[in-house]
């Protein structure tokens, strides 16, 4: 008898059923993964994160962008905030402290490493940004300390003139008028006019000059040079997006 059509197509499958366990499961590939410990102000965390999306050296680097890093970030005292150490502040010393920390952490934003994303490339690129600027009204303040003319010729100069000009100037009467005008402002200081008048008055005449251009530069230009940096982040939660990065987080904290 000759077999039949539906037969012909059967047979052939027979083998190849049968070399298939019955009991056989598809399975994933496991993911290998590593953990990272940070801290805050309060809490311990323990954040697993999958090896093959992120390094734990870009994990760190995100962290430090968004907690680590966001003060300002120059440490050097650059600023003279009382009269009585205007004529001994060591601005030539600072300066060089500021240049090597500056350069320190110029290098360490050039070598940190992020994870791939938006929100961390331009995170890295806005705290360079913050660092070179702050950098460079700390330079100016402090060469500005012992030669106020470097102030003509930057930046800032259209913002503050009113400070700028007393402070290049040799005119005495000009320094005075406008450390006069500055204390007069509400955010400057508690002295009433009568009040400051009796202060200066019990001044020597080279206190006068240090109190006047310890204000006029610190309170006077540097805070108005200040007020055009813009230090604020995008209204972006970078917590929540940095625990994003992991498969989970383990939380500790202080009660």
């Amino acid at each position: 008898m000759k077999p039949t059509l539906l037969s012909l197509l059967i047979i052939p499958l027979l083998p190849l059923l049968s070399q298939r366990p019955d009991n056989a499961v598809m399975h994933s590939p496991a993911i290998a993964t590593d953990t990272l410990h940070w801290d805050t102000e309060t809490c311990h965390y323990i954040g697993t994160f999958d090896r093959s999306k992120y390094k734990k050296e870009q994990l760190r680097g995100a962290f430090r962008l968004w907690f680590t890093n966001n003060a300002l970030q120059i440490s050097t005292r650059h600023v003279v905030l009382n009269a009585k150490e205007y004529y001994s502040f060591d601005s030539k010393g600072q300066l060089l402290k500021l240049e090597k920390e500056y350069a320190g952490k110029k290098a360490g934003y050039a070598a940190m490493k992020v994870p791939p994303g938006r929100i961390w490339s331009d995170l890295l690129q806005n705290r360079i940004k913050d660092l070179d600027e702050t950098y460079e009204l700390a330079m100016l303040s402090l060469k500005a300390h012992s030669n106020p003319s470097v102030l003509l010729k930057n930046r800032f100069a259209q913002h503050c003139p009113e400070y700028i000009e007393a402070l290049a100037s040799e005119d005495t009467e000009l320094l005075m008028a406008a450390w006069q005008r500055l204390k007069a402002k509400k955010d400057t200081g508690s002295f009433t006019e009568s009040g400051f008048n009796n202060y200066k008055n019990s001044l020597t005449q080279e206190m006068k000059i240090a109190a006047a251009r310890t204000d006029l530069l610190t309170f006077g230009w540097y805070n108005c040079a200040n007020s055009q940096i813009h230090h604020d982040l995008p209204n972006i939660p970078y917590s929540g997006e940095f625990e994003k990065l992991f498969l989970s987080v383990e939380e500790e904290c202080d009660e």
